[in-house]
């Protein structure tokens, strides 16, 4: 029988078979980056009570500051939403 040129099976590699389970594992596993600005709002609190910051100060001044965090939290492709923050960011100050 004569080979069939025409029709030719893709195979994936190993490498491309890593590459595809290791993003799905990140995309299940990976907090996003929500979670790591929680974190570290968290982290300065507790780091701030333990030099002797009262928690009401903290509290406040987290307040005035955790806008800025919104940029670090949304999804970069949405380019509408980062325009629009960042006009806005701009006259807050």
């Amino acid at each position: 029988m004569a080979e069939n040129k025409d029709h030719v099976e893709q195979r994936e590699t190993a490498l491309e078979r890593f590459g595809l389970w290791l993003a799905e594992w990140s995309e299940k596993w990976f907090p996003d980056a929500w979670v790591f600005a929680l974190v570290g709002i968290v982290f300065v609190f507790v780091f701030g009570l333990l030099i002797g910051e009262s928690p009401q100060k903290l509290v406040w001044e987290g307040g005035k500051s955790f806008w800025i965090l919104i940029p670090f939290t949304i999804d970069p492709g949405d380019t509408e939403f980062n325009v629009s923050i960042g006009w806005e960011f701009q006259h807050l100050g």
